[in-house]
């Protein structure tokens, strides 16, 4: 038999859904039979898994030591958050709920595969590390990342560290009530397009073999037949102009616009595939951006990835997160540039 004492970190889910975590191997129909059963109660009473956990809470599963093994999930036992594969990692803000970080270019945000080091690994680990949550809390939550970054994109990266906090950031994230703010260089004088803001609204399709992203316009978007116009979603991005300039390389000289950017919608590539359909390829890029300018930009600089840079988010007011308003409800959080892109523009 185990018996579990639910935290304040465990409140306002369902015990359905902590048994999932907690029973993770576990098919849903073995847990449904298990509290009709009552071989799984919660404060001595069957139960049917809908009811609402508070803290102090107790459940009991009356299984064998076998089956709750087989079924749950390994305690933690992770990479270090002092690895040097997350020396670059800053962190803006954390509290018992939230963790904001500055993550670095090349460091993946989730797994691609199992071998893979990800910036969850350093969000799982230092949790852990400030007791956030205990070994055996583990079992059956995780902290984790609720926006994602390409791998060579840099900025701010958010995670939520209790089972509360990753629902309601979630649903803010996704009911797009957070404002996200890039910084990005392209190729060209921008002002050229737009002598200030500029908004772009257009149509995404993904190749997922390629995995590259195509832009199209709304006149091209109508001509598209009813099965087709199901491959692309609709896009909308602002563009704000901030200054141009010049970098100068050993072999040539590139005309550069800085750009802040404020993505309204949020899809795979977004801001970097409509800046190429503008005609305005983000510098860096190896998958939408000007080949020699990208090879002189490695030969010279060093520069081997994308300039893109999650610069800031902008939370709304009132963020309840278990039962509380939270430290960040309508604050403003903002992630350093790496050092090497501040002088781009000479």
């Amino acid at each position: 038999m185990k018996e579990i004492i639910t935290s304040k970190k465990d409140e306002n889910q369902s015990l359905k859904k902590f048994l999932f975590r907690y029973l993770k191997a576990a098919p849903s129909s073995f847990v449904y039979k298990m509290l009709r059963k009552k071989n799984i109660t919660l404060n001595g009473k069957k139960a049917d898994g809908n009811e609402t956990l508070k803290e102090g809470d107790v459940i009991k599963l009356f299984l064998s030591d076998e089956t709750i093994d087989k079924f749950s999930g390994e305690e933690i036992n992770g990479i270090p958050s002092d690895d040097k594969a997350f020396r670059d990692v800053k962190i803006v803000y954390a509290d018992n709920d939230v963790l904001i970080m500055n993550k670095p270019a090349g460091l993946l945000t989730q797994k691609a595969s199992s071998e893979d080091i990800s910036l969850n690994d350093f969000v799982l680990s230092y949790a852990m590390e400030k007791g956030v949550i205990t070994a055996e809390e583990s079992r059956h939550f995780r902290p984790a990342v609720v926006n994602r970054l390409d791998r060579n994109t840099s900025g701010i990266v958010i995670a939520g560290l209790s089972p509360d906090a990753l629902r309601v950031l979630t649903g803010i994230i996704r009911g797009r009530k957070v404002d996200k703010y890039y910084v990005t260089y392209v190729s060209g004088d921008f002002s050229r397009l737009s002598g200030s803001s500029y908004d772009f609204s257009a149509y995404i399709r993904k190749d997922e073999g390629d995995n590259v992203s195509f832009v199209i316009n709304e006149k091209e978007f109508e001509k598209l037949s009813d099965g087709k116009k199901k491959m692309y979603d609709r896009i909308e991005t602002v563009f704000q102009y901030e200054k141009s300039g010049v970098t100068i390389l050993t072999d040539k000289s590139i005309e550069v616009s800085r750009l802040r950017v404020k993505l309204l919608t949020g899809k795979s590539h977004q801001i970097r595939a409509s800046l190429k359909y503008l005609g305005y390829p983000v510098i860096g890029d190896y998958k939408y951006g000007d080949p020699e300018i990208n090879k002189s930009l490695r030969k010279n600089i060093g520069i081997k990835h994308h300039i893109l840079h999650a610069y800031e988010v902008v939370f709304p007011e009132n963020v309840i997160i278990n039962g509380e308003i939270s430290e960040i409800s309508g604050r403003s959080f903002k992630a350093d540039l790496p050092a090497k892109l501040k002088e781009i523009i000479q």
